[in-house]
């Protein structure tokens, strides 16, 4: 029997592991299905709901623990650079709760990772090469999707001083500068009194 909220959760889908048997709960959350004595393994599905995972083992006529689904809602993460508008693509976002790192999850071509989370409060922060990682950001889950939860990283910039001039480099070149030879900005400079430029 499958139930979610305090009622039955009709259209559920209860999967068994190594048989490739599955099969729906009805209007009353339950379903049944034919298995030979032995221990399985068994996961219950359903749109909106955390998986569910469990072992039964089988002999005659067995009935299963009643599982309980939680909800889940979708949190979708937005990367960019600090112009707000340039997707970074493979940053890593961590989520945690507490002390507790609930998931690791990168983002795609377009900036984005999406994670089902419960209700709960959460904070997550934003890593990625050649850029500066975000601060832990605070968010909560209470009943809904969070469709745009937005973070800009800042671009690290070295500098490197000799013979009079300071050479600075944008990292990463290839999404900042139109050609190669742009790479290195070099930038001339004068003492004057006082220590003022």
């Amino acid at each position: 029997t499958i139930g979610a909220g305090g009622i039955p959760a009709e259209g559920a889908t209860v999967a068994i592991g190594g048989t490739g048997k599955s099969v729906s709960t009805d209007s009353n959350g339950t379903a049944a299905i034919g298995l030979a004595n032995g221990t399985y393994t068994y996961a219950v599905t359903k749109a909106g709901y955390r998986t569910e995972t469990g072992e039964i083992t089988v002999y005659s006529d067995t009935a299963v623990p009643a599982v309980t689904l939680t909800a889940v809602y979708d949190a979708t993460f937005t990367v960019t650079m600090k112009d707000g508008i340039t997707p970074i693509a493979g940053a890593t976002i961590i989520v945690t709760s507490g002390s507790n790192t609930v998931s690791t999850i990168s983002t795609d071509v377009a900036g984005k990772a999406t994670i089902s989370l419960e209700d709960g409060d959460y904070s997550f922060t934003v890593s990625k090469d050649d850029y500066a990682t975000s601060v832990a950001v605070p968010f909560t889950v209470d009943g809904a999707a969070l469709p745009s939860l937005a973070v800009n990283l800042n671009r690290i910039v070295s500098c490197t001083v000799a013979g009079g001039q300071v050479a600075i480099e944008f990292k990463p070149s290839g999404q900042l500068i139109s050609s190669p030879s742009d790479r290195n900005v070099i930038v001339m400079y004068a003492i004057y009194e006082e220590g003022r430029m």
